[in-house]
Formats: C-alpha cells, sequence, structure tokens
C-alpha cells in the first residue's frame, strides 16, 4: 500500500557534481525550512518534493495521491497507459 504525508523540515546541505564526476556535500550555514512530501511504498520511503509553504505541500501531495489512483485503476482494469 502506497501512503503519501508532508513533513516540515530543514534543508542542511546539498551535493554538487562537477563536470568531471567529482562529487562535494555543501553544508548549508543557515538550514533553509521546507515542507516535504513523501511517499511510502513498503518499506521504501521517497522524497516527492520539497515545497516553501505548507500549502504548496499539500497541493503537491494531492496531485500525488491523484496520478498514484488514476494509474492503480488502470492497472486494474487493464487499460493501457497514456
Amino acid at each position: 500500500m502506497t501512503t503519501f504525508a508532508i513533513t516540515a523540515a530543514l534543508v542542511v546541505g546539498q551535493e554538487l557534481q562537477l563536470n568531471d564526476g567529482t562529487r562535494l556535500h555543501v553544508e548549508l550555514s543557515s538550514p533553509a525550512p521546507v515542507h516535504c512530501v513523501l511517499r511510502k511504498d513498503a518499506a521504501a520511503i521517497s522524497v516527492i518534493a520539497l515545497c516553501g509553504s505548507e500549502r504548496d505541500a499539500e497541493e503537491r501531495m494531492k496531485a500525488e495521491e491523484e496520478i498514484h489512483q488514476a494509474l492503480a485503476e488502470r492497472s486494474e482494469s487493464g487499460g493501457a497507459l497514456q
């Protein structure tokens, strides 16, 4: 079963990948607050979106839930995905 949730978080770092493939982790001195849209499938948790406001996160979560529901209904009916 897939579930969606919103949680508040801080962006404390970012990762950069240079053209030569080198990866650098940047720790931010002023963490930015965000609202995360999360999806949980069995034991896996995925970050779907980082939003600047709770309202934006709620709208994004609603859209993700609708997409997930539509895909599940098509899968159950044997309909082709377009």
